[in-house]
């Protein structure tokens, strides 16, 4: 029998003007007959997520024709027959969402032809026709290895390629389907970067089903090597009885210790958490990415990231990091881009012109520099050096004066 949940494992239910987003969703979803891993798979930041305006889209009906031990989807050798007009369904709740970035996923479709790639490529194609600037991420089954069907998914247009290897290595047999395998998932993974390099791809890791520090390690090493760029880690929670029960409720704390592991491991993000999931926070996870490619692109870093590491011009480093941080609460309402830390000189004008009667004060940036670094040290730019940069920004302010 399991324990008890844990007091950090309690669910905040929406509350406010947060109830308003929620029945926006429920409305759009429930209006175009469309189905959610937030719903099908009982996720519980479901009430989060919907409060916040996003959902993920579960395409091709709500049966898989797989059986995995840790997943709610009903099952059944053959599934529903595919809804012709679910992708320009989904582009009109993207529309009365008002999505900025899209996440789908799908069940397992091992009954069609070409196991629901071109229906997936579809959706996408949708979406970007109706909606250019729009990014997508797709959570994709593993096709059992066909090249073909993977390459219709990247060939779509997609901006994030995810597939989970869910468990590490050792639990793979007794955790999923006995068609999915853990080298079939890194290949899957492989091929991605190699067929379309410049796409971000993305795995998860569910914990808390009797895995070691080791293999841990391990699973990031492999995810590593071929060369996954965003992870998540997420608390196995047990969906109903006929579901594997849970070993393990692992703390936050070792969460935060294991976000820090990958990200030194090299992946450009990681997402850790109880509560943690493969779509959690995903356009957040997708922008962070986006922008440290874009800064390894540059071949320097990045003109900040070089200003702060080489004491270049200091004080105007300093001074961004100090909107940055002064104006915290007011970043949802301005596009930062990678742009934004390519070239910081013109970002920050660009900032300031918006912000234009927000009064600044050095107590406000102390009270919100915790928030800068954590952010920040997603890039992997010095916490001490950006403390000075801030600090010399505030000091050359009081000489000017």
């Amino acid at each position: 029998m399991e324990s008890k949940l844990p007091p950090w494992l309690k669910i905040r239910p929406p509350t406010g003007g947060e109830i308003v987003l929620f029945q926006k969703v429920s409305s759009a979803l429930g209006d175009l007959k469309l189905n959610t891993i937030c719903q099908t798979g009982k996720c519980p930041n479901r009430g989060e997520c919907w409060s916040a305006g996003t959902a993920t889209f579960l395409l091709m009906g709500n049966t898989c024709t797989r059986r995995c031990h840790f997943c709610n989807c009903p099952t059944a050798a053959r599934a529903e027959s595919l809804e012709a007009d679910e992708p320009a369904n989904v582009v009109l709740a993207v529309r009365r969402m008002g999505l900025a970035h899209v996440v789908l996923t799908c069940v397992a479709r091992d009954d069609l032809p070409d196991q629901g790639a071109s229906h997936i490529a579809k959706t996408i194609n949708a979406i970007k026709a109706d909606r250019p600037s729009v990014t997508v991420e797709a959570l994709i089954p593993d096709f059992r290895g066909n090249g073909q069907c993977l390459s219709q998914v990247l060939e779509s247009g997609v901006d994030v390629l995810s597939h989970n290897i869910e468990v590490v290595r050792q639990l793979q047999k007794s955790v999923r389907d006995h068609r999915a395998g853990y080298e079939q998932s890194l290949a899957v993974l492989a091929n991605a970067k190699r067929l379309k390099p410049q796409v971000v791809t993305k795995s998860a890791l569910m914990l808390g089903l009797g895995e070691t520090q080791e293999q841990i390690s391990q699973a990031m090493d492999d995810l590593r090597g071929v060369g996954v760029d965003i992870l998540t880690i997420g608390q196995y929670l047990r969906p109903n009885t006929k579901c594997l029960p849970v070993k393990e409720y692992v703390t936050p704390e070792k969460f935060g210790q294991l976000e820090k592991i990958g990200l030194g491991k090299g992946f450009k993000m990681v997402v850790a958490g109880p509560f943690v999931r493969s779509s959690y926070k995903a356009a957040e996870a997708f922008e962070k990415s986006l922008i440290a490619q874009r800064r390894a692109a540059a071949g320097t870093g990045g003109g900040l990231a070089m200003e702060i590491k080489t004491g270049k011009s200091v004080f105007k480093a300093g001074k961004l990091l100090k909107v940055f941080v002064e104006y915290d609460n007011h970043i949802r309402k301005i596009k930062i881009t990678g742009d934004f830390f390519l070239h910081p000189e013109e970002k920050i004008v660009e900032i300031e012109q918006g912000l234009v009667g927000v009064e600044a004060n050095q107590a406000a940036v102390n009270q919100r520099l915790s928030v800068l670094l954590k952010g920040i040290d997603v890039f992997g730019f010095d916490q001490l050096q950006l403390s000075q940069a801030i600090a010399a920004c505030f000091e050359g302010e009081n000489k000017a004066g």
